[in-house]
């Protein structure tokens, strides 16, 4: 698609402000959602102990997070866990069927000098991606998630 799209939609070099590779994970997860992420990603943590359990409901925990990668500053990456309201509910309550979402975007910023360089700079970002899948959200983000959805 790289190879060929830039001359089917007229794209130069000057269009591409940068390129996104992102990786979407769903759970369907039933109960409130924004515990769950609360729970497992938050839970004993600071941040996470703020809301106290005894007492109060969460009602929109959706954490966000861009680093830029050390070995490759031109990489950034967005981590984002999503408690999607169901459609058409307006109400604090975020119970329901649609799915608690992960995704992990990786984002090369810059210039590209030249079309022929994209399949170079896809490969690039799939290899940061698929590394830091496997080696940071699998075991930190998505294992955690599972095990607290199994718990309930």
């Amino acid at each position: 698609v790289l190879d060929v799209a830039p001359y089917f939609l007229s794209i130069s070099p000057l269009d591409v402000d940068h390129l996104e590779l992102v990786y979407a994970f769903d759970f369907d997860c039933s109960g409130n959602r924004d515990e769950v992420v609360m729970d497992a990603l938050l839970g004993g943590s600071p941040l996470g102990d703020f809301a106290e359990s005894a007492t109060d409901t969460v009602i929109d925990s959706q954490p966000f997070m861009a680093i830029a990668l050390s070995d490759s500053p031109e990489m950034h990456v967005y981590l984002e866990v999503k408690t999607r309201l169901p459609r058409g509910e307006l109400t604090a309550s975020r119970e329901g069927l649609e799915p608690l979402s992960v995704m992990l975007t990786v984002r090369r910023t810059g210039p590209v000098k030249s079309l022929a360089d994209l399949p170079t700079h896809l490969a690039a970002l799939s290899g940061h991606g698929e590394r830091l899948v496997e080696q940071r959200l699998i075991p930190r983000v998505l294992m955690p998630l599972r095990e607290r959805i199994d718990r309930q």
